[in-house]
């Protein structure tokens, strides 16, 4: 399977936010969002060739082997959580914002994230709402005067909802 041999994953900018597998699945808030998701966490086990898939709702099931064994569950009841689930993630600008190249924007599945967070987050819906912000970014950032690491992702998120993006 690819993903237990690294190529589902390579290599990954540090950026100024790490989305994580909680922020996503939990529906953290961001004034400077500039992704909204809905696709499930998904989390290749190194191990045991197994998959895990959490979604939003507090579903999990955990896939070993084609047709083989399927564990279900729920991730929101084994936290304490109540059935009061985000029905969408968000993502911050400042997860495209990197301080060590001035103005590279690391937009796609070169991603700051953690291996639940690139599992959602990978997939081409989210990589295209990143590539827009990118381009949203640089285009403010050549209006301005500015680098992207100066520029506002609040700013950002305004320009991609007045463009029509469901931000």
């Amino acid at each position: 399977m690819c993903s237990a041999i690294g190529i589902r994953e390579t290599a990954h900018y540090v950026t100024r936010y790490e989305s994580n597998e909680k922020d996503l699945l939990q529906g953290a808030r961001f004034d400077d969002a500039i992704l909204q998701g809905t696709y499930r966490v998904d989390i290749h086990h190194d191990e045991d060739n197994g998959i895990t898939f959490k979604d939003l709702n507090g579903a999990m099931h955990t896939h070993y082997g084609k047709g083989a064994k399927v564990i279900h569950g729920n991730w929101r009841k084994d936290l304490g959580l109540d059935d009061n689930y985000s029905r969408y993630y968000q993502v911050p600008f400042s997860m495209l914002v990197q301080d060590k190249i001035k103005n590279l924007i690391p937009a796609g599945r070169m991603m700051h994230a953690d291996a639940p967070a690139f599992g959602a987050l990978r997939v081409m819906i989210n990589t295209n709402q990143m590539g827009e912000a990118a381009g949203v970014g640089a285009y403010l950032a050549v209006n301005q005067s500015k680098s992207i690491q100066d520029i506002s992702g609040t700013e950002v998120r305004k320009l991609l909802a007045k463009g029509g993006s469901a931000l």
